[in-house]
């Protein structure tokens, strides 16, 4: 594939994705048509991927990969002696896990093609667009709205599930502070505006409290720890420390204030502790009932995604054939067993292990990033989304395990 330039490549798989994404979205909300590009597009991105996998260079990725395809595999078949399956349910769920760790495995071949600032500036970038899209849709009210036309607050844009597109603007903006501190200037700061506005207009809980977790970390980090090497960025500390944070502090409390003469009741109540209490617990209680039913090789393997989906709609859904749990940890247990349902989480719980190791040995602005990029993941994606099988997250994610590798091995942090 000598047509498929580092740049061309990272252009397929961030602006690209967007560009696809938004189409699609467009004509289905707008239009009413169903097209089947996303899918065709990101199938097209899996077999990519594949091409790439002979060159990994972690020979222990390699066998980790190999063991989740011989898994599944010994899996269908155990599945297949069951009441019911369905094969087309499997691999579409399978695959969109796969894909994450396939993408890990594309950074790690062409990791010295990709210099960190360019990484750092093109998920910030990724991000600035999703954002732009987020306020033009808030503001025209076109798009898919968070939660109803009728109740609720925010909107989706063009794009799908809430927490999965939180989940992606909160990573990017982690990766627009990293620019900013690096660069400090105007630009930067306003790309890090935009992504965090975008996020909060979102309107979903991961979404707010994600945003203003990363804001009041960025702050405090630029008034208590940030010291810039050189005159000029210096110099533009002190502008933004004289003229930016008085502008942002007064704007940041008319746009709180803003927002939450926005929202209605419902989506107050979201925010109660009751509320989050008991948010997806019809689902999660469905899943434990059914991985508690296990029996001899279901703990290994579990009975597969159409056994669990279906018993969860019997259980939650009248009239619904399929049900996701949207907790990645009832979910994937769920479907695939104790021990295979571990194989696939363990690589996410490692990194987010590490992270926090790394970062209260070595304290770096990056590092606490990466941190909450890491740990940020598994929490939201265990209990409120579907962080493994999210199709705009694995290029982001990918990318995060690129420049943790390298953060523990070269001092580019700050």
């Amino acid at each position: 594939m000598k047509l498929l330039t580092p740049e061309r490549l990272l252009f397929i798989l961030f602006p690209l994705s967007l560009l696809i994404d938004l189409v699609n979205g467009f004509t289905q909300v707008q239009m009413g048509i169903q097209l089947p590009i996303g899918i065709l597009y990101r199938g097209a991105v899996f077999l990519m991927l594949v091409y790439y996998l002979p060159g990994l260079h972690s020979q222990s990725w390699k066998v980790y990969l190999a063991m989740l395809c011989i898994m599944f595999l010994l899996g269908c078949v155990y599945w297949g002696t069951g009441i019911s399956i369905s094969y087309a349910t499997e691999v579409d769920n399978f695959v969109r896990i796969f894909y994450l760790y396939l993408m890990i495995a594309l950074f790690d071949v062409k990791s010295k093609d990709y210099p960190t600032p360019v990484l750092m500036r093109t998920v910030a970038n990724y991000g600035f667009v999703i954002g732009c899209c987020i306020i033009f849709s808030f503001i025209t009210g076109w798009g898919n709205f968070s939660y109803n036309a009728e109740y609720g607050f925010g909107t989706k844009s063009y794009f799908k599930a809430g927490n999965d597109l939180g989940m992606v603007l909160l990573f990017s903006s982690c990766y627009a502070s990293f620019v900013m501190f690096r660069r400090m200037d105007m630009v930067s700061l306003l790309r890090f505006a935009v992504i965090i506005v975008g996020c909060v207009l979102v309107g979903t809980r991961v979404c707010i409290v994600g945003a203003a977790m990363v804001t009041i970390s960025a702050f405090i980090y630029f008034l208590v720890a940030f010291r810039p090497q050189g005159v000029k960025r210096r110099i533009r500390r002190m502008v933004v420390l004289v003229l930016g944070v008085p502008f942002l502090i007064i704007a940041s409390y008319f746009f709180i204030l803003s927002v939450y003469s926005m929202m209605d009741d419902y989506a107050l109540n979201r925010f109660s502790i009751e509320s989050i209490s008991t948010a997806r617990d019809v689902l999660t209680e469905s899943a434990r009932s059914h991985i508690s039913s296990f029996e001899g090789g279901a703990y290994v393997l579990g009975r597969g995604c159409y056994s669990l989906f279906s018993s969860v709609a019997v259980d939650v859904v009248a009239g619904r054939e399929q049900r996701m749990i949207e907790a990645d940890l009832y979910e994937i247990i769920g479907c695939y067993g104790y021990l295979f349902g571990g194989l696939i989480l363990l690589p996410v719980v490692m990194l987010a292990a590490k992270s926090i190791v790394f970062f209260f040995r070595r304290r770096t602005y990056v590092g606490f990033g990466l941190m909450f990029v890491f740990c940020a993941f598994v929490f939201i994606s265990f209990t409120a989304g579907h962080g493994m099988k999210n199709t705009m997250l694995p290029p982001l994610y990918a990318v995060s395990v690129l420049l943790f590798k390298r953060l523990r091995y070269e001092n580019f942090a700050d």
